[in-house]
């Protein structure tokens, strides 16, 4: 079976969730990655073609990328695809050219801000280019691909036909994202406090920083942050004020393993923030998968991604002082229940988040699309 992988302008890192299941059917799929633009620090098992290169941060670029449309269609007709797998519902007008015109099947992974612009409306040119990719995608996707069954139900509400929509949970590499011997344990005397992700408003960094300051008070603790965004002035301020915390800035994913082994417990604070809330939250996955238990907010996707009271703890969100109980909970908790929670975390992402398994349910909603069959 030969299925085009295609996608909007990649980076890797951080969007390793786009390549990360077709990494473990590379073996007995034959794979090609097509997008407008790619930006690789490491090897992939398959062909990578794009079109262009895109400079970081430049608006032009973004909107010249998707003129490369016939490029990237003619390379991927040229592949000559059992099936399309798209992912995000916006920058799919090649895959959804080839869909229509080869009578290729179609399916698209939705992340969540494709599901949450098919009711924004189109202003200016790129929203205008927007509109014309989610109508595409609607028209030509055979089977819709919903990272949590959140995320599937905001899809229906948004016009997207409910026949149609499977939920196919992203994983983690649990062979990659393992525990430390001693889970919890950390070569510091005061126990650490992570956070993994985008310094912006709807990851709820305002939050963070607020639990932490105020946990600090009471109980000694580090705060690490690991990422980047439009808050890391507000970050280096705050760190600049409070020691305790620390923002490291973005890190390689070997790099990351060891804060998600060396920390009592990560934050996850996300929030809904103009229309948008997390649809699945994958470093809570991968923190469990380490063996470290996670404080989360109850947005979104995310309550599919922790066991509330077992791997973890789920509070309200844009509650700071929710959060800083939580995480004072879990920092004093006892070596025995710790211990506990932690091997339950690592059950969890095994038997229901393995990227592996995930990837042989991937292969059966590529062989059913290419078969007819439901």
């Amino acid at each position: 079976m030969r299925v085009a992988l295609t996608t909007g302008p990649l980076s890797i890192p951080p969007t390793y969730f786009v390549v990360e299941h077709a990494r473990f059917l590379a073996d007995e799929i034959d794979f090609s990655l097509f997008a407008p633009s790619v930006s690789l620090d490491e090897a992939l098992p398959f062909p990578v073609r794009s079109a262009m290169s895109l400079r970081p941060g430049s608006r032009l670029d973004t909107v010249r990328v998707q003129l490369m449309r016939a490029a990237v269609r003619r390379s991927i007709r040229a592949f000559r695809p059992d099936a399309v797998h798209q992912h995000f519902a916006t920058w799919s007008l090649p895959a959804a050219d080839v869909a229509r015109h080869d009578r290729v099947p179609m399916l698209t992974t939705l992340h969540g801000y494709d599901v949450f612009a098919l009711d924004r409306p189109a202003k200016g040119v790129w929203g205008r280019i927007t509109r014309k990719n989610l109508t595409a995608t609607l028209a030509n996707t055979a089977r819709f691909l919903t990272v949590s069954e959140w995320l599937a139900g905001e899809a229906v509400a948004r016009g997207v036909p409910a026949d149609r929509v499977e939920v196919h949970y992203q994983g983690v590499d649990t062979s990659i994202f393992t525990p430390d011997a001693s889970p919890g344990a950390s070569a510091d005397a005061e126990p650490v406090v992570l956070f993994v992700g985008g310094l912006v408003e709807h990851k709820g960094v305002r939050d963070v920083l607020d639990a932490s300051i105020a946990l600090a008070s009471r109980l000694a603790h580090r705060l690490v942050l690991i990422g980047d965004g439009p808050l890391r002035p507000l970050v280096d301020q705050r760190a600049a004020e409070h020691p305790h915390i620390t923002p490291l800035g973005l890190l390689p994913r070997a790099l990351l393993l060891e804060h998600y082994r060396a920390a009592r417990v990560l934050l996850v604070a996300s929030r809904r923030h103009e229309g948008r809330e997390e649809s699945a939250g994958l470093v809570a996955l991968e923190a469990q998968s380490s063996g470290t238990p996670v404080v989360a907010t109850r947005t979104g996707g995310l309550p599919e991604m922790v066991r509330d009271g077992v791997t973890g703890t789920l509070v309200p969100e844009r509650d700071p002082r929710a959060l800083a109980a939580a995480l004072e909970d879990w920092l004093r908790l006892d070596a025995e229940r710790y211990a506990s929670a932690a091997r339950d975390a690592r059950s969890f992402v095994e038997s229901e988040r393995d990227a592996r398994t995930q990837a042989g349910r991937l292969r059966e909603l590529y062989e059913s699309a290419v078969s007819g069959l439901r």
